[in-house]
């Protein structure tokens, strides 16, 4: 995933990378496809499929999550991402009442036209990122790696993260990680690095994917 995003000024036109684009129609709401010409790096394969069912496992999961009636049905799930301080009177139904709302708008504009720019390497040399312009707009950006063989699952998972930033306002305060060599309850430990408090994971943006991403329903494909 990518870094918190950041306004900057719009470069000039002969500064700007070159883009082709197609339309990719996902569930009737046209998706926009946009990858760098001029460059030796091969675009995305088979793009319109893995774009399709990337989109679509996002639209899924988030209907899924804003039906939810309320946080019992996902307390154990919203007390180990969302108080990671172990506050003993944290309150799932008050965090339920933050968490769904952004959920609900990330929902809405997913499910309305917008572009995703696949890239072979990104600026930051993440995964993802998105760029907000001082002229309002801005751009979810993935990295073409993410839907290779082998990485199921994280091509959806970026493009919700990336998607938090962009319409819930989300920003990076903490990565949700695996700690290697460490097992709790013949599990591995997944932790935030570094170390964010329980204000701050109900605006972090991998909070909001790994809730989706652990959510119960079928396999992301990409």
């Amino acid at each position: 995933m990518g870094s918190t995003p950041t306004r900057i000024d719009r470069a000039p036109w002969y500064a700007k990378k070159a883009y082709s684009s197609r339309t990719i129609q996902v569930g009737g709401t046209a998706v926009t496809l946009m990858q760098p010409t001029f460059t030796t790096d091969r675009g995305l394969i088979d793009a319109d499929t893995k774009i399709r069912y990337m989109v679509e496992d996002a639209r899924s999961v988030l209907s899924r999550a804003v039906l939810i009636p309320d946080a019992n049905r996902i307390s154990p799930l919203l007390g180990e991402l969302f108080n990671p301080e172990n506050k003993m009177d944290f309150s799932p139904s008050m965090a339920w009442g933050t968490i769904k709302p952004k959920l609900i708008k990330i929902q809405k504009n997913l499910a309305a036209p917008h572009s995703i720019k696949v890239v072979g390497t990104l600026d930051t040399g993440g995964m993802g990122s998105v760029k907000f312009y001082n002229d309002g707009t801005g751009d979810i950006h993935l990295a073409k790696r993410l839907f290779e063989a082998g990485l199921r699952g994280n091509a959806t998972l970026t493009y919700l993260h990336e998607a938090s930033h962009k319409y819930a306002g989300t920003v990076d305060h903490a990565y949700w990680k695996k700690l290697t060599g460490v097992w709790r309850d013949n599990r591995i430990h997944w932790c935030y690095d570094p170390k964010i408090t329980n204000d701050q994971a109900l605006n972090n943006a991998d909070s909001f994917a790994f809730l989706l991403y652990h959510l119960p329903g079928p396999n992301w494909r990409y």
